[in-house]
């Protein structure tokens, strides 16, 4: 049988059972065959009824001595009792909500039993498993050993995709290695159809380990050989060189009022090492909010402006787009650099004036938001891609804006890498830059939890920071997929703030705002005016008012992991003390992890590796931000040794054989062609 072949080649599984598979994420016997147990049952050692103990799982061949059914009333589930006996005592079985057991056994027939053993009037098995024995002492192979449960859905039990993947394992005549005969034997790994044949009907927990990690390693070799190939790709891509001389570092540095900090300067040199290459740079640069990395950025921009090219700056949102805009002007003041501010809404003569400077060269710095990556935009001669924030874009929209120059260099900002970069920039090709150092000293934030009981508390707190003249910002959550019921969240909290808050006066701002309201409203905020902005996540990212000291967040159970440390970063930023107060009731372990990290640390990084933890790091390839990547038994974080292992042969294996050509690697070719060949190209996209 083919691996490749779909799961309905496997004998049992029809039409109605393949759709209950592919919710599992099974469509083909391969898919079937990596479908990873989540435990073992050790039903290996027969146990004398005797010697059962309390709390413990135990397995014992017995027979019945009779049957009773209770029907379910009051809310209570139906439940069948078994009375069952060994010769050395006896013990009763008990399944509730499983009615059907009741026919499913029979009285004066032997059968063996394996479970928890439980107390209740005496010992008894709830909910066990059992199977009709068979004639002498041998036990039915499906039901003996260390026994593999699988993940499940509805119709779909553990013990019938048990079924189906050992007739799958044995109908499979050979499955050729995707790992190469050298590298099985140096790293002691076993072939394909043992590792496959271990993995689900294992010996011992030993050799289910050692199947574990053969499989593993094979996923991450043909990840990483797809990504060795990206590399080489790129560093073989006519690109351009961007050099920076003295002389044009000196004016470059002429426009900035300060003086860079010691990281932004080792961060700078790292960027002009990479735009100097004849192949296109891919960059991360990471860095807490007002570490200074639209500085550094803005450098990059005019090492390329000063080289004859164009530069790009994409932000997520218009305020965010607008106040780049806003500070590269003010940097820029007095100098021939054009830049053009490209947004949404925009009248069409101005749009279509705009463009015609973009297309033909006129404008040399182009800031924006995803108007940018419009088909309508075109570029004269695209050399830097700067995309800022970049979690909040999707990576087909990352790519698209790449995909406007021939090889440009991209430069990626954030102030907290999302799982999926945090993946990409431990194992995979992106360079990183961290700003680690934040100008005239560490930022001063307090972080403090409060149930929604003691709401008032925390306005309370609202109220003595405006006294002191400072200001506030109250986030609200972002409902999904509908604005309406979030705008009524936030003007809720707006009247009820409004009220209890006066004589300051408080503003709203919402999605359902019109563009020009948004803008009035954060320009008085800004001056001022307004004391405290009650928002949604629109504000997330993209705000810089030095007097605001303290942030609440409204039901922070709602806000992920990134999203509030994101928030967190719009206090403090004018040296004084600030306070971030997460209001809400976490109920969850995740909700409870994701506060327990922002109360421990501010810092970015160990924010994403949380994050990692509680999300996975996404697909490299694909366009999915977060969950699971393309891996099936491999985990990047407990199989690091192994995932470094693979990279390393991965890499020596494209360098020694760029085009994987012979026999001995034709199933990794195969594999590669079959899982990446679409998808390659995002894998260079931060």
């Amino acid at each position: 049988m083919d691996p490749q072949a779909p799961v309905t080649e496997v004998k049992g599984v029809g039409s109605v059972i393949a759709r209950r598979l592919r919710s599992l994420g099974i469509e083909t016997v391969e898919d079937l065959l990596f479908h990873c147990p989540r435990e073992f049952q050790d039903r290996s050692r027969l146990q004398r009824i005797a010697d059962l103990q309390p709390e413990r799982h135990g397995c014992v061949r017995a027979t019945v001595n009779w049957v009773s059914y209770t029907p379910g009333f009051y809310g209570r589930p139906p439940k069948v009792d078994a009375l069952v006996e060994d010769g050395s005592g006896r013990i009763k079985c008990v399944w509730f909500g499983q009615p059907y057991m009741r026919s499913a056994l029979k009285k004066g027939r032997e059968y063996l039993f394996w479970g928890r053993v439980g107390v209740y009037k005496g010992l008894e098995f709830v909910n066990p498993a059992f199977e009709e024995a068979d004639a002498g002492d041998s036990m039915p192979a499906d039901f003996a050993g260390l026994v593999p449960v699988y993940p499940q859905t509805e119709g779909l039990s553990s013990k019938l995709i048990r079924k189906f993947v050992r007739t799958a394992l044995d109908a499979l005549e050979s499955v050729p290695s995707v790992v190469p005969e050298p590298l099985l034997r140096s790293r002691s790994l076993l072939p394909r159809a043992a590792a496959f044949r271990s993995f689900h009907f294992p010996a011992s927990k030993a050799e289910f380990e050692n199947a574990r990690r053969s499989l593993a390693y094979e996923e991450f070799l043909v990840m990483q050989t797809a990504l060795a190939l990206m590399s080489r790709s790129r560093r073989n891509a006519k690109g351009h060189s961007i050099v920076v001389s003295q002389a044009t570092d000196a004016r470059i540095r002429k426009r900035f009022p300060f003086a860079f900090t010691a990281a932004q300067e080792r961060v700078i040199a790292e960027i002009r090492r990479d735009l100097a290459n004849p192949f296109p740079m891919s960059r991360l640069l990471q860095g807490d909010v007002g570490s200074g990395k639209t500085a550094v950025a803005l450098y990059a921009v005019l090492a390329a402006i000063a080289n004859r090219f164009q530069a790009s700056i994409m932000a997520p949102t218009e305020i965010l787009a607008e106040q780049h805009y806003l500070r590269v002007s003010e940097y820029l003041a007095g100098t021939q650099v054009r830049i053009e501010f490209l947004r949404g809404a925009m009248p069409r003569k101005d749009k279509a004036a705009a463009l015609e400077r973009i297309a033909s060269g006129q404008s040399h710095l182009v800031i924006g938001t995803h108007a940018l990556i419009q088909d309508e935009v075109e570029f004269a001669r695209l050399g830097l891609v700067v995309i800022d924030e970049q979690h909040k874009f999707g990576v087909l929209q990352r790519a698209a804006l790449s995909w406007k120059g021939y090889c440009p260099d991209v430069l990626v900002m954030t102030a907290t890498p999302i799982p999926r970069t945090l993946a990409m920039t431990v194992f995979s090709d992106l360079e990183l830059s961290i700003l680690d150092e934040l100008p005239g000293g560490p930022r001063k934030v307090r972080n403090y939890w409060v149930p929604t009981k003691r709401r008032s508390a925390a306005y309370e707190r609202l109220r003595g920071e405006l006294a002191k003249g400072r200001q506030g910002f109250v986030m609200c959550p972002l409902i999904e997929e509908s604005e309406k019921l979030e705008a009524a969240a936030a003007t809720q909290v707006f009247e009820e703030l409004r009220g209890r808050l006066a004589p300051y006066p408080v503003a709203l701002l919402h999605g359902r705002m019109r563009p020009e309201e948004k803008h009035d409203i954060m320009q008085r905020f800004r001056a001022g005016e307004y004391k405290v902005l009650v928002s949604t996540s629109v504000i997330e990212v993209g705000i810089d008012v030095p007097a605001a000291t303290v942030l609440l967040v409204e039901d922070c159970n709602r806000f992920g992991l990134s999203q509030l440390h994101q928030m967190r970063g719009r206090v403090g930023r004018g040296g004084d003390e600030a306070s971030c107060i997460f209001i809400g009731d976490c109920t969850t372990e995740e909700a409870k992890r994701r506060i327990r990290a922002l109360l421990r640390t501010n810092d970015g990084f160990e924010i994403a590796r949380e994050d990692f933890l509680l999300r996975g790091p996404g697909e490299f390839f694909g366009t999915m931000q977060s969950g699971i990547p393309d891996l099936r038994v491999g985990d990047i974080l407990r199989d690091e040794q192994i995932l470094r292992t693979a990279r390393k042969d991965a890499f020596d294996l494209v360098e020694t054989n760029p085009l994987l050509s012979g026999d001995e690697l034709a199933p990794l070719r195969e594999t590669l062609e079959r899982r990446y060949s679409k998808k390659l190209h995002l894998g260079t996209v931060g």
